[in-house]
């Protein structure tokens, strides 16, 4: 009753309406794990739920659609790590989410792809060492506010790893989590920034493209 007065007082967003319609296992049966210029991808951008969901969790921080992102991920994760369990770098390999910039996150009072990993199941994760506080980044343009032939640029040398942090990453094998890639732009220059600090492999997964 009290959360039906709240939304008729003040009614949700469209995105966050359309995520809330939208059930656990219809969002599943979008799921496609491929791979697109070396990063993991998993739902369809051009999907209508896929959209609103996305939207939903990064911009209004509805609970319900990063509960299906975290599904999502969780069988990302899943399927990647079946697939690499007998390599000799996939040993506890880090899990990074890619960073809001200092203004974003005062902004928004929160990171979106935490939001998702925060509600991924503890057996999946206890695979893994989190560590949101290794890679940094600068505050730039949103790259939705910019023509798409400008993102690439407005996202060089953006991430960083603070050189207190080198010695965690090197030599680490990285799993880099993203809610979508469109660009790329975003996903590559962070994966740079790893690299250039002497991690072993960086693999990318963005939920959706």
């Amino acid at each position: 009753m009290f959360r039906q007065v709240i939304n008729l007082l003040f009614p949700p967003h469209r995105h966050v309406r359309a995520a809330e319609r939208t059930t656990l296992e219809e969002f599943m049966k979008l799921y496609r794990l491929r791979v697109y210029k070396g990063v993991h991808t998993a739902l369809p951008y051009d999907q209508p739920a896929v959209r609103a969901v996305i939207k939903a969790n990064k911009y209004y921080g509805s609970i319900h659609a990063s509960h299906l992102l975290a599904a999502t991920l969780n069988q990302t994760l899943s399927d990647i790590a079946e697939d690499r369990a007998l390599l000799p770098e996939w040993n506890t390999p880090l899990l990074l989410p890619i960073p809001s910039s200092p203004k974003r996150r005062r902004e928004r009072g929160y990171n979106q792809i935490e939001h998702i990993i925060q509600k991924v199941p503890k057996e999946t994760l206890s695979g893994f060492v989190y560590a949101p506080h290794l890679l940094h980044r600068h505050h730039r343009e949103s790259q939705a506010r910019i023509p798409k032939s400008k993102r690439s640029a407005n996202m060089e040398h953006v991430f960083f790893v603070p050189e207190k942090n080198l010695s965690e990453v090197s030599g680490k094998y990285i799993v880099l989590i993203d809610d979508v890639a469109e660009s790329g732009a975003t996903m590559r220059d962070a994966m740079r920034a790893l690299t250039e600090a002497g991690a072993c492999v960086v693999t990318g997964i963005a939920l959706a493209k």
